[in-house]
């Protein structure tokens, strides 16, 4: 593993190599507590991987569990910047920063995501409904960052109560040009919907300029029974004709 310390950003480079072992997390929680220590404030971080790593063995599993029980509470913005689809679902790499803000960039963005990973505002975001549709279709928006509150206290709820109505939903899902990412338990409450919800949408319009978003979206919706098309922010419209058919 691959570890660059810039203190002047107060960020810290690390490019994991494809499989985890027990002495790569090492040197990460070396990095990790020596800067802590001397600098008292924990860094942000910036993963940068082609593939999702994997572990080793057994040993670097437990040993990567330790490092995140420990580790968890510290980081505040971690940036993952990876073309794999994979990656983003990746426990071993979202659970050890459980309480910061994540954000996906693309391969070779590098320089973007340190930018973003080093900025001290907090920009706040969340998700608003979309008036005017039919009453079986249910219209979010969501920006800036999303956090597990955000799912919890206004997706769930909307969803709960518009299928209480209707067998089948259809949904639009408008990602806007502030959107900045989701916090890491926004990303399992996010499967956590879609997974105890796979047959309640017939119908999936996901609007969004986001390229891993898109690719996500493709990738699991071969896998789920809706029908799930993508369409580009400048395109809304169209979205909207489409999902109101």
């Amino acid at each position: 593993m691959k570890i660059d310390v810039m203190t002047d950003l107060n960020v810290i480079v690390a490019t994991p190599d494809d499989r985890l072992t027990k002495s790569e997390l090492e040197i990460a929680r070396e990095a990790l507590d020596g800067y802590i220590n001397e600098h008292d404030r924990a860094p942000r971080v910036v993963v940068v991987a082609d593939k999702a790593p994997l572990w080793e063995d057994f040993d670097a599993l437990k040993h990567h569990l330790a490092l995140v029980s420990s580790r968890q509470e510290l980081i505040e913005r971690v940036a993952i910047v990876s073309d794999s689809t994979l990656i983003w679902a990746a426990r071993g790499v979202a659970d050890i920063f459980a309480k910061a803000k994540i954000r996906r960039f693309a391969a070779g963005a590098t320089e973007e995501a340190i930018k973003w990973a080093s900025e001290e505002d907090d920009h706040s975001g969340g998700i608003s409904m979309i008036d005017g549709l039919p009453r079986d279709t249910l219209g979010v928006r969501f920006s800036g960052t999303i956090t597990s509150r955000d799912y919890t206290e206004t997706l769930m709820p909307l969803v709960n109560e518009a299928s209480a109505g209707h067998d089948k939903l259809k949904l639009i899902c408008v990602i806007d040009e502030s959107f900045e990412g989701y916090s890491a338990g926004a990303v399992w409450d996010d499967m956590r919907l879609g997974f105890s919800n796979l047959t309640t949408f017939s119908k999936v319009a996901l609007v969004t300029d986001v390229s891993w978003l898109r690719k996500g979206a493709k990738f699991f919706g071969a896998m789920v029974p809706t029908e799930l098309v993508t369409f580009d922010l400048d395109d809304v419209d169209e979205a909207m004709s489409w999902i109101k058919t």
